[in-house]
């Protein structure tokens, strides 16, 4: 994820299914993700399991045992608002996390 072999303002449309987990640099890969889509292109996230606001974590054993990156509703909003993203919807339902964000960058701003 930090080194997307795509061009600049490729895509419309990101998405990432059970990933972000795994991710080395969370900010720094979602400006890489940001880097790949058009002006106004849209960022979807979804996540079986996350990380409540209040810290609790559901399934420890697997996360503890995988090595896992878990986000809560606020680490995502923060951390996709500090890589450029913009319209951010974050929507929970069970353990699921679905986050959709859009490329706040302007025709010709693509860095």
């Amino acid at each position: 994820m930090s080194q997307i072999p795509w061009q600049d303002g490729e895509f419309d449309i990101v998405t990432a299914f059970e990933t972000v987990y795994f991710w080395p640099d969370f900010v720094n890969d979602l400006r890489e993700i940001r880097r790949t889509l058009k002006p106004g292109g849209l960022f979807f996230i979804c996540n079986e399991s996350f990380k409540s606001d209040d810290g609790e974590v559901p399934h420890q054993n697997f996360v503890n045992m995988l090595d896992l990156k878990m986000y809560s509703p606020s680490d995502f909003k923060v951390s996709l608002r500090e890589s450029g993203f913009i319209d951010i919807e974050v929507k929970m339902k069970g353990s699921w996390a679905c986050v959709l964000a859009r490329n706040g960058l302007e025709r010709g701003e693509i860095t």
